[in-house]
């Protein structure tokens, strides 16, 4: 399944509120190899973004976030992370078919665009 680092990123939200105890075991072991590998995605991309700000700012005093020393330095990363956030990547599992979660899963309008990766029967 393919979708983009900012899908995933606002997917990985839902699915971590997804209550999976009462799922039968076959649909909870295909979404729990899915979130896996969303999170590993994630993680994957963290420390590409951490890399980039390391290229083009500095950490500031207090360690908590970077700062770019010129305006040429900001664009240029901001430019990088805008390539970066819409990688595709490509998720290992099988869309879920949407009757299998009907009951676990409440999404808003809002959120359907990034459920649709990985529930089929929303198109």
């Amino acid at each position: 399944m393919k979708t983009s680092i900012q899908t995933l990123l606002s997917a990985v939200q839902l699915l971590e509120k997804l209550d999976m105890t009462s799922m039968k075991l076959s649909t909870a072991y295909r979404f729990n190899k899915i979130i896996t590998e969303a999170k590993a995605a994630t993680a994957s991309f963290e420390e590409r973004r951490v890399a980039l700000a390391k290229k083009f700012g500095k950490l500031n005093d207090e360690g908590t976030k970077y700062e770019f020393p010129t305006k040429k330095d900001e664009e240029a990363f901001g430019a990088a992370f805008g390539e970066l956030i819409q990688d595709e990547v490509d998720i290992v599992g099988e869309k879920i078919h949407i009757d299998l979660l009907d009951e676990f899963i409440k999404l808003t309008p809002a959120q359907i665009p990034h459920a649709l990766w990985f529930i089929d029967g929303l198109e």
